[in-house]
């Protein structure tokens, strides 16, 4: 008869009463291992995809910095000075005070200071290069650097110690009443603003600004001669009043000047007024009121 009982495999566990007498250790370990690797996917959570290289800590290392260019002289040891020290005046009573070694370097390393014929101070200033390093006689890297606010003051007030050797007598004597009116202007603004550090650095440059247009004057005297300009002066005055009035009217309302401050200030303008004699001296007042006066 024939046995319904299904064929065994021969490589099926033989079972007893107990259980199995053997099993395949081959296919056994191969199984637990796809178990055991599943179950490391699992609880990690890792799975593999492709990404874009990582890069390396040499990868990303920051670029070599450039190699430090150094600026070449212009020797003038003509302009050079031969004391310890040197003294540029910014006004009557102000100086700058510069060691000698250093200024000397400035002449060598910044020829915008002493060309001429001069560009305006601010153009001379842009086109100046700012900072130069440079090899010293002891081969020692030294860097000048006008890049400051302070340093561009100082600029200003070096340009116009070289321009003043280039001018006459009297080109001297209206750089500085430019100067005076200029800073009048200054002050106006000064006050109307409750102070601020900018005023103290356009009181410095103003060595320069006052510098140039006293130079430019004797230029082109001929196209600056008008006896006709008091009726412009009045209009100029009047208009600084204007502005003085309105912008303390709100002040005084909320307490921040007084009626002493308004009466101080409008005598500041009367002595403004007094200070511009000829038209050009009104010409130049009404454009540094537009460029740096209470109607910037």
């Amino acid at each position: 008869m024939k046995n319904d009982e299904p064929e065994k495999r021969g490589d099926e566990p033989k079972t007893g009463g107990n259980g199995p007498e053997y099993l395949n250790l081959p296919i056994l370990l191969n199984t637990m291992h796809r178990f055991t690797l599943l179950a490391v996917l699992l609880t990690t959570g890792c799975v593999y995809t492709s990404q874009p290289d990582t890069p390396t800590k040499a990868d990303t290392a920051a670029p070599a910095a450039p190699p430090l260019v150094l600026a070449v002289a212009t020797p003038r040891p003509d302009l050079h000075v031969h004391t310890e020290t040197v003294q540029l005046p910014i006004d009557a009573d102000d100086y700058s005070t510069y060691e000698g070694k250093t200024f000397n370097n400035m002449i060598d390393y910044f020829p915008t200071l002493y060309r001429y014929p001069p560009l305006p101070p601010d153009s001379s200033y842009e086109q100046s290069g700012i900072a130069k390093s440079f090899k010293d006689s002891s081969g020692h890297i030294q860097q000048i650097s006008f890049g400051s606010e302070g340093g561009q003051d100082e600029y200003h007030v070096i340009y116009a110690w070289f321009l003043s050797k280039k001018m006459t007598p009297q080109s001297k004597a209206r750089a500085k009443r430019l100067a005076e009116i200029y800073r009048a202007i200054n002050s106006i603004k000064n006050r109307l603003m409750h102070g601020g550090t900018g005023f103290g650095h356009t009181y410095k440059r103003i060595a320069g600004y006052s510098a140039y247009d006293g130079w430019l004057y004797a230029q082109n005297a001929p196209l600056y001669t008008s006896g006709r300009f008091i009726a412009g002066r009045n209009v100029y005055i009047d208009s600084v009043k204007a502005l003085i009035n309105r912008e303390l009217a709100e002040q005084l309302l909320i307490h921040e000047a007084s009626l002493e401050d308004k009466i101080e200030i409008l005598h500041k303008a009367d002595a403004l007024g007094r200070l511009i004699t000829d038209s050009y001296y009104l010409q130049k007042a009404i454009a540094f009121t537009r460029s740096y006066g209470p109607y910037r």
